[in-house]
């Protein structure tokens, strides 16, 4: 049965790197999302696409590390979700952390990429999409928000015009560019080695 609109958004905040890139990112995002009255908090499914190693991972020397929403949402509820309530409520807070940490000294002089993803586990077809922007100006991270929406309506329509089951499908936006086609994993943590190498 598909979710009505009145029942909450459910998510959950993902996140790798030092303890600094930890506090400056995903800290405050799940501090921020905590407050909407719109979403709910829930562990990820245990699923094979959601294994992980628990165990701290080293970043190359060119990634600081990443911080992400992941949505757990019907396919033609989540277009609507992106559409409206990402434009409306999740950006904003993306971009006030962004900005803040920017005046962060390790940030501003640093010359090592951010990540941030948002992430759809679309729950009918067992496919989790991410989007990652990675980027080392947060102005550019700032810029490459507004093309979530399109990125994940994409997405969808690629999912849904195939036979797709049980996968992580990856799109990185990187100096203005994204990958057409997805790249495909088996789990979300060979995605995330993907974005983080």
């Amino acid at each position: 049965m598909c979710k009505k609109m009145t029942e909450k958004i459910s998510y959950s905040v993902v996140a790798g790197g030092n303890s600094n890139f930890l506090r400056a990112f995903a800290i405050p995002l799940a501090d921020e999302l905590g407050k909407l009255k719109e979403t709910q908090y829930i562990e990820v499914p245990k699923n094979n696409i959601f294994e992980h190693d628990s165990n701290p991972k080293a970043f190359d020397l060119a990634t600081a590390g990443f911080f992400g929403i992941v949505l757990l949402l019907p396919g033609w509820f989540a277009v609507k979700v992106i559409d409206e309530f990402y434009d409306i409520k999740i950006k904003p807070l993306v971009r006030k952390i962004i900005y803040k940490a920017d005046s962060i000294e390790i940030f501003s002089k640093r010359k090592n990429k951010k990540v941030f993803t948002l992430s759809v586990f679309h729950e009918e077809c067992d496919v989790l999409v991410i989007v990652a922007i990675k980027e080392e100006n947060l102005e550019s991270m700032d810029a490459g928000l507004a093309r979530f929406s399109s990125i994940h309506a994409a997405a969808n329509n690629i999912i849904q015009s195939g036979s797709h089951k049980s996968e992580v499908h990856l799109y990185v936006l990187s100096g203005g560019k994204v990958n057409a086609q997805p790249y495909i994993h088996n789990n979300i943590e060979s995605a995330h080695n993907q974005i983080s190498t």
